[in-house]
């Protein structure tokens, strides 16, 4: 029981060191494991939704894609290359 008691108090320990500075993705090689992971998983997902959009405009004449700004600006210049610079 008192392993259990210290696990649980560096668990909290631990816990109470996250912040958002800690954790926000970070590509270089400097980033700690956690931010270069994060950055990693953003990678993944970014490249996931423009294959998803990919499929989508190979089967259907429109697709209506909705996600926030951020994806928009990351994805941006892959999103023209499929669709061509749609701004009017």
């Amino acid at each position: 029981m008192g392993k259990l008691r210290g696990m649980r108090s560096l668990f909290i320990f631990m816990y109470d060191q996250i912040t958002s500075e800690t954790t926000k993705p970070d590509c270089s090689k400097k980033a700690q494991f956690i931010q270069q992971l994060a950055c990693f998983n953003n990678r993944i997902r970014d490249f996931h939704i423009v294959n998803v959009i990919a499929d989508m405009l190979n089967q259907y004449d429109r697709v209506l894609v909705v996600y926030g700004h951020g994806h928009h600006t990351i994805n941006q210049e892959i999103l023209k290359e499929l669709m061509g610079d749609l701004q009017r």
